[in-house]
């Protein structure tokens, strides 16, 4: 959350950071109206790693685990999760980042003997190389965010052409036999 307030200390704006955000201002910075505070993706939700180190993949196999996808757009490819059930594995296996120090130990949890072990999800989109260095607060991966899915129009159609259509009634009844004003009286 980003607080912005005047010289006098009182609160004047009240911002929520989405997580994954990069921040363009620093702690107590003095800024001008129009200034961007933050950038993020809103597309897609960012895997972030912790913890500085070299990336070594595990269970990362092109056709087994991931597949490469390459956009026509930009020409740029990614490696993408898929479903083990797709790929009709036998065994489930996840694709996963361990990270390496310089002497090319495992990395472990600061108060634990657990190694940082980050795994990928289905249909998540890795954005690292086996091998890179990376600092905390990279991102490793984004899932992308399933957007509202646009309903075909065509199943209420049928509903609606009811409602216009004029046709004569089954049970057809009398509602007046002649014209006049009905009032409500004494006896």
């Amino acid at each position: 959350e980003i607080i912005i307030a005047d010289p006098h200390g009182r609160e004047r704006e009240r911002h929520k950071v989405p997580y994954g955000a990069v921040l363009n201002i620093k702690p107590s910075q003095t800024i001008k109206a129009g200034t961007v505070l933050a950038n993020w993706d809103p597309l897609t939700r960012p895997i972030i790693t912790e913890f500085a180190g070299v990336a070594k993949f595990e269970n990362v196999e092109e056709g087994v685990t991931v597949a490469k996808q390459v956009d026509e757009v930009t020409g740029l490819s990614t490696l993408v999760v898929i479903d083990p059930k797709r790929r009709g594995a036998a065994k489930v296996v996840r694709p996963q980042v361990k990270l390496l120090d310089a002497q090319g130990h495992e990395v472990k949890i600061p108060g634990t003997d657990h190694s940082v072990a980050i795994g990928f999800q289905v249909g998540a989109l890795i954005q690292i190389r086996d091998g890179q260095e990376l600092l905390p607060g990279e991102v490793l991966a984004r899932i992308p965010v399933e957007g509202q899915k646009t309903r075909d129009i065509t199943g209420g159609l049928p509903r609606v052409a009811e409602l216009f259509e004029a046709r004569s009634p089954k049970d057809v009844g009398v509602l007046a036999e002649q014209t006049g004003t009905v009032s409500f009286g004494k006896e």
